[in-house]
């Protein structure tokens, strides 16, 4: 026996202990209020509103499948008869060595260029970046709607933006960093949800590859709480009702302050992770990052006088002093937070404003930032192969009474960015829901491919079998139809066993999503109180622990369906915990590997008696599943 697997062992000791005593309820109701103490105070430098933003986005999921906006975006993305004109607007600085590649990513587009016209506004280069400038516009001029370049001197990079937008005359303005190169689809895409969107909807902000953004956005409905501004496109009417760009805000604050200015006027900003940039990496000046350090704990400040509460406001000298005492991480980090304090006692009564804001419109606070982070900002997503993009089959089991849950379920899919999808539903007891299923299918024009099956009462694990003899894919997941995906999910994992030909399997972190429930008249809502990963999933893969713990959530997962043909599906005698002995089954003699970027959500009930209740099921077929282990152990380990 491994070291790793005494120590799994030893830890587990008191827990198996626990499990069938009569103590053991009382002990899980008394480490749940622990758990839940301790995560409160971990968050006391947190608005108190933060979830109460994320449930304003989650609320409108339900609408999602059925909406005339979405159905449209999807079956239109890529054909789209009358394109409006666009303004593209830059602002530059000593930029001569990114120009080329950011100039041939636009002749490149498939939207066309004469219905896009540039304004470029150079703020004091030193380098060739106008001569660069002037050649590109005496050689392209003629096929765009308009090339023009102007020299203005701007503090802050919102203000030059803010000057060239007021330049043009388009319905919509795609606000541009100069370090990014345009994929092929990616303004036709965003342009494609601008135009099958309402007018409440206000920025679509494309994605950035290899390393995207780390905040959480709706995935489902795709909405955000704020726009960064490396590439979004806006509705120009809004803009002008709102104001334009903050100019007393620097960089890492002037898009944030801008986004909730959005929202406070009742607008939705959106995330479009179909439409991609790749940024310029290897052009990023240490300035640049420089800046963005230095800059974002003020900024975070300011914002925080204009929108938080109270509460939100009190916090701003504390969060200041503790930088001041740890440090930024770079020389001279404490001198500059001391000059930004002076900065902010300075400018404390410019920017504070008392509470004003909608009672349904929250800004999220968290700490020195702002939105929930999603786990995998360092994760490098490379480039699929256009020409190889095997089929993955997403295997969802349900039951009558799950059509609220399945809804969003089915939209998540359907949001996925990986475009070669079958997706499994399997109906365990009746065929209520096929009448959803068929409206999917119409609705959406193929857009989806479902493959629906019935099945009379079979229990879990025959119907997750049902659906891995179905599929038709390379490889498979599954999906529960409470879960939600990411819509980078299945892209994510795809990348990884694309790219990794001696792996079998690859998984990536999920957020367990603590939800209370509510069914009153029939009508059935959710809100969710907080997200959480567990501390054990963040471990590379091991054969070892996984024996004596499962850290791996079911729709975590991807694996060859080469496996199932192998070894089999689910133990048809076990109904709880049969995915731990699946995967440990299709472990021992082939390779799984950890990805660390959070794709996809789970739920746990927060009312503690629900979860008490669940946890001891969970428990009383444990000994079994246990057993099993070492049988599935004893029979094919090589």
């Amino acid at each position: 026996m491994t070291d790793n697997r005494l120590v799994i062992q030893s830890q587990n000791s008191f827990k198996l202990a626990i499990k069938g005593s009569i103590l053991a309820p009382l002990v899980y109701y008394a480490y749940v209020t622990f758990q839940r103490l301790i995560k409160k105070l971990k968050g006391l430098s947190d608005s108190r509103k933060n979830m109460a933003a994320i449930n304003t986005m989650s609320s409108k999921r339900q609408m999602v499948l059925i909406s005339e906006q979405h159905r449209a975006w999807l079956c239109r993305s890529n054909v789209i008869d009358d394109l409006p004109g666009i303004d593209i607007c830059v602002v530059t600085h000593n930029s001569a060595e990114l120009l080329d590649s950011y100039i041939n990513s636009l002749l490149a587009q498939d939207y066309p260029c004469n219905k896009i016209s540039i304004y470029f506004v150079d703020n004091n280069s030193f380098d060739q970046t106008i001569e660069k400038l002037e050649l590109f516009q005496r050689e392209f001029q003629s096929q765009f709607r308009a090339f023009n370049i102007y020299q203005k001197s701007s503090q802050i990079i919102g203000g030059g933006l803010d000057f060239a937008i007021r330049q043009g005359q388009s319905d919509y303005m795609l606000i541009s960093s100069i370090d990014i190169i345009y994929h092929k689809d990616a303004i036709i895409k965003v342009v494609a949800m601008a135009l099958s969107d309402d007018e409440q909807v206000a920025t679509w902000e494309l994605r950035q590859k290899p390393y995207e953004i780390s905040k959480y956005y709706d995935p489902v409905t795709l909405e955000t709480s704020y726009s960064s501004h490396t590439c979004v496109l806006m509705r120009r009417a809004v803009y002008n009702n709102v104001g334009g760009y903050e100019p007393k805000l620097l960089i890492c604050g002037d898009n944030i302050e801008l986004s909730y200015r959005f929202r406070r006027a009742g607008y939705i900003l959106k995330y479009v992770p179909s439409a991609i940039v790749q940024l310029n990496l290897d052009k990023k000046t240490s300035e640049d990052n420089y800046l963005s350090l230095s800059n974002s704990l003020l900024s975070n400040a300011y914002i925080r006088l204009c929108y938080g509460d109270w509460y939100d406001k009190l916090l701003i000298f504390p969060l200041q002093l503790t930088a001041l005492i740890r440090g930024a991480g770079f020389k001279g980090s404490r001198r500059l937070i001391i000059k930004n304090l002076m900065q902010l006692i300075k400018n404390f009564l410019t920017f504070f404003e008392i509470e004003k804001n909608n009672n349904d419109i929250f800004f999220p606070f968290r700490g020195k930032d702002f939105e929930l982070d999603r786990e995998g900002d360092c994760y490098e997503c490379r480039e699929l192969d256009s020409n190889n993009l095997p089929l993955v089959s997403i295997v969802t089991r349900t039951y009558k009474g799950r059509q609220f849950w399945l809804k969003e379920c089915i939209a998540s899919v359907l949001n996925q960015t990986y475009p070669n999808i079958q997706h499994v539903i399997v109906e365990d007891g009746g065929d209520d829901m096929l009448p959803l299923v068929e409206e999917v299918k119409q609705a959406y024009n193929g857009a989806q491919n479902i493959t629906y099956k019935s099945l009379t009462k079979l229990g879990r694990s025959r119907a997750g079998n049902e659906g891995l003899l179905i599929s038709k894919g390379q490889w498979v997941m599954f999906l529960d139809d409470d879960d939600l995906l990411m819509p980078d999910h299945v892209e994510v994992l795809v990348n990884e066993l694309q790219n990794n030909e001696e792996i079998d399997a690859a998984y990536t972190l999920a957020w367990d999503v603590v939800t209370v429930m509510k069914n009153s008249q029939n009508v059935i809502a959710y809100t969710e109180m907080s997200y959480e990963t567990p501390d054990k999933y963040f471990q590379n893969f091991s054969l070892d622990v996984l024996l004596y713990q499962n850290y791996i959530p079911i729709q975590a997962i991807l694996f060859k369906k080469a496996l199932y043909d192998e070894y089999g599906g689910f133990d048809e005698e076990v109904e709880y915990l049969e995915d731990w002995l699946l995967w440990t089954k299709y472990a021992i003699n082939h390779r799984f590997k950890f990805v660390k970027k959070t794709t996809s959500l789970f739920r746990t009930p927060y009312v503690k008696s629900e979860l008490i209740r669940r946890k001891i099921k969970l428990d009383s077929v444990y000994n079994v599943v246990m057993s099993k282990q070492h049988e599935i152990l004893s029979q094919y380990q090589h």
